[in-house]
């Protein structure tokens, strides 16, 4: 009997894999809404947002938006289907597709650094939109309370928790972190290196990617 997608499963990779992964997902953010056209590659309130002020202005871009959300959709359904297994197979199946996101990430990473946007942006937003919904939804699959790549949620418990019992799970607060200090690196290094600031993103991912095979390969066979 299948697991339901949203049951509990410790993730594989530990906390630290998720911090990487968040901060990874703060990079290519912060990237792709400098570099690719001021849309977001993981954060699809915003896309909406945009979206919807695309709609109400017919001056405005709406091909970006649209471009994000579609590969979005594309990376959350094949993660989701692909994880959804047996206890004791999921954890595999979340290392197979994060290391799938790994791919589309390098991929991306050697084609801007290769071309720049001589490709047009289109094929850059694609794989982007496509490594961020696999992320979201594979970390849903095996760890629903800790997010990487949305953390409106994880935002609100904290401060709520602060608020109420002033007790907090530090590794939330080091999630949002990454996230902010991804994002901002990443600028700094698009600043300085141009492209290049593509391969921090990716890089984090595969580090990400190497926690949860060694966290497998080190957990008792069951």
């Amino acid at each position: 009997m299948a697991i339901e997608q949203g049951s509990r499963l410790a993730f594989p990779g530990g906390p630290t894999a998720l911090v990487l992964l968040s901060t990874g997902a703060g990079a290519m953010d912060a990237l792709v809404f400098t570099a690719l056209g001021k849309v977001f590659a993981s954060v699809l309130t915003g896309n909406l947002v945009l979206l919807g002020v695309a709609v109400a202005l017919p001056s405005t871009d709406v091909a970006g938006p649209l471009t994000v959300l579609g590969g979005y959709v594309v990376g959350i359904v094949v993660a989701a289907r692909w994880c959804r297994a047996e206890r004791d197979r999921r954890a595999r199946r979340v290392l197979e597709c994060l290391a799938v996101e790994a791919v589309l990430a390098s991929v991306l990473a050697g084609l801007a650094v290769a071309f720049g946007d001589g490709l047009g942006r289109t094929p850059l937003l694609v794989l982007a939109a496509l490594a961020m919904g696999m992320q979201s939804a594979t970390v849903l699959a095996a760890d629903p309370n800790s997010p990487t790549t949305y953390l409106t949620s994880t935002f609100t418990r904290f401060c709520s928790d602060l608020a109420t019992t002033g007790k907090v799970d530090p590794w939330s607060l080091t999630r949002i972190a990454g996230l902010v200090l991804g994002a901002g690196g990443a600028v700094a290094l698009g600043n300085a290196t141009g492209w290049w600031a593509f391969t921090a993103p990716a890089a984090l991912i595969v580090a990400a990617s190497g926690l949860v095979w060694r966290g497998i390969r080190a957990a008792p066979a069951t």
